[in-house]
């Protein structure tokens, strides 16, 4: 799997978010104006699309006279965690505790938040993992 810009983030979660199982370019487009208020040259959002097909994040379909579906080929579910382990890995050395220490340290959470991810970290690994019992 390869990195994708912040534009190319921005295309891929229109298109996971889609109602339908793909979007056209004008569609993506529109929902991209919704966002931001800018207008886009349609064969310059067609080129990015081009460079999410390339790496394997799209998939292209041609139907007869009409426009280009684009189908997501990788889930959002998968790409975010290809992006997390990127990002730990650049920032935290992949060392989950200096992760976690500047995630919960920086914020603040509160008794709740941090019962709340206890909670899900038991769920991942078991009650006694997470208690070292």
């Amino acid at each position: 799997m390869k990195e994708l810009s912040p534009q190319e983030v921005t295309i891929m979660q229109i298109v996971w978010n889609a109602e339908d199982d793909f979007m056209t370019a004008r569609e993506i487009e529109s929902a991209m104006h919704s966002l931001d208020g800018k207008e886009r040259n349609i064969s310059s959002l067609m080129t990015v699309l081009g460079k999410l097909a390339d790496k394997g994040y799209l998939n292209p379909v041609k139907v007869f006279r009409k426009p280009t579906r684009y189908i997501p080929l990788i889930a959002e579910a998968e790409y975010k965690a290809f992006a997390t382990e990127k990002f730990m890995d650049k920032v935290h050395n992949g060392e989950f505790s200096s992760f976690l220490s500047a995630l919960v340290e920086r914020k603040g959470y509160t008794k709740q938040e941090i019962s709340e991810m206890r909670e899900m970290l038991e769920g991942w690994w078991g009650k006694d993992a997470v208690n070292n019992d």
